[in-house]
């Protein structure tokens, strides 16, 4: 992102007005102009109500608290009808647990991890205790805050698992489990999978109904809106499962779960920030902190966030690039080389990934491959920047081979 790209971005977020750096990202996020416009839009204009009303202004609350939905479900990759409401991802949890434990039975078991915020450990001890089931936690490694899920598939064999409660990223360590795994772990167990996302939304793709995860949480104000929670379920819990509400609240659908009048006021402030957050692909903004986190020195962490992106995004050239560079830097040669080999694999025009194998000390290309960039380098439908890369690393190439002529030939047409 160009610095003129980065003031306009500071732009719209009032509360970096005084010119202050904020590091207190834990704590939340400041809310973007999105979402405040959206909510003073909504309590300046004349469509304030509740709904179930038959006038206007409850018939428009309602269609926004609606369109709010689809938009939060497109952000983490559900339906908008399996997004719920709350007061906070911690008190959505509070009630959802407790709603599950009606079916659990002394025996039941539920397994949460030390990687995660105590949201997702508590709610699940109480609701356990209640309903005479047991907890196990899962341990972290204590030298880095990683989660090795071979602990999860060990608790899995040991049986009568119901549900496992598994942080999305840890909001201490950064470590992101592999839910994808997980999923399947717990599945092939006959348990569900519950993750709390409120750490991992605003830096790694969510893809719900993809990835095949039962419930989850997130909360908007960890990703510029206001202080809120959203819990997604997948139909058969939000149906099946029978939440703690009032008797005239018979309501199908996600509002069966929402206790009380909702905060329309807060919901549409939800909609103005999954809008931002909906501005560019995910996929993008983790890349773009994989590569701050490279050149801040965090090779590792930034090695952990491709590896991430490549399992959800496997065609994505230019982040197997990437995750070259950092697999390079780290000393992993063997693994650097396989990343670079599979971005021209990708993209065989891709100049930079050959320069990147060429710049490698110990490294020689193979003939195919020499061939390959010759008749790139001669195919004038690829782009200048990628023919001068080819260039560079065809010189190369012959300069290792002992060629002179040709290694200086295409060192004069690279300069």
């Amino acid at each position: 992102m160009s610095d003129h790209n980065v003031g306009e971005l500071r732009a719209r977020f009032p509360g970096l007005a005084d010119g202050w750096v904020r590091f207190d990202g834990p704590a939340g996020t400041l809310p973007v102009d999105r979402s405040i416009e959206a909510m003073h839009r909504y309590y300046s204009g004349v469509s304030v109500a509740n709904t179930g009303g038959f006038f206007q202004a409850a018939e428009t609350t309602e269609a926004m608290a609606e369109s709010v939905r689809g938009l939060v479900g497109q952000l983490l990759g559900a339906d908008g009808q399996q997004v719920i409401f709350g007061q906070s991802a911690t008190a959505l949890v509070f009630a959802y647990t407790r709603a599950l434990a009606q079916h659990w039975t002394k025996g039941t078991r539920v397994l949460c991890t030390q990687l995660d915020h105590d949201s997702n450990v508590t709610p699940w001890i109480l609701a356990a205790r209640d309903a005479g089931a047991t907890v196990t936690m899962l341990p972290v490694n204590p030298n880095d805050g990683t989660l090795d899920l071979g602990h999860l598939e060990t608790e899995l064999a040991r049986g009568q698992v119901e549900w496992v409660a598994l942080s999305g990223a840890s909001n201490l360590t950064g470590f992101a489990p592999d839910l994808r795994t997980a999923v399947g772990m717990a599945h092939a167990a006959g348990a569900k999978l519950h993750v709390d996302a409120v750490a991992r939304v605003p830096h790694l793709p969510v893809d719900f109904n993809g990835i095949g995860i039962d419930s989850l949480v997130s909360s908007p104000y960890k990703w510029y809106g206001p202080h809120a929670g959203v819990l997604v379920l997948q139909p058969a819990l939000m149906h099946g499962v029978e939440p703690y509400r009032v008797r005239p609240a018979d309501y199908v659908g996600p509002s069966r779960w929402e206790t009380g009048t909702k905060a329309y006021e807060v919901i549409a402030g939800i909609g103005g920030a999954a809008q931002f957050m909906l501005e560019e692909p995910m996929d993008a903004v983790a890349a773009a902190e994989a590569v701050l986190l490279a050149r801040l020195g965090e090779y590792a962490r930034a090695g952990r966030i491709y590896s991430e992106l490549l399992k959800e995004y496997p065609s994505q050239s230019k982040v197997w690039l990437s995750y070259g560079h950092t697999l390079k830097t780290e000393g992993d040669l063997q693994e650097g080389v396989a990343a670079y080999r599979r971005s021209i694999a990708l993209e065989p025009s891709f100049g930079e990934a050959y320069w990147s194998l060429a710049n490698l000390k110990t490294f020689r290309f193979e003939p195919v491959e020499v061939a390959a960039m010759e008749a790139k380098a001669a195919d004038p439908a690829v782009g200048e920047v990628d023919r001068l890369h080819l260039h560079f690393a065809l010189g190369k190439a012959y300069e290792d081979a002992g060629d002179w002529a040709p290694s200086f030939a295409h060192y004069e047409k690279a300069n």
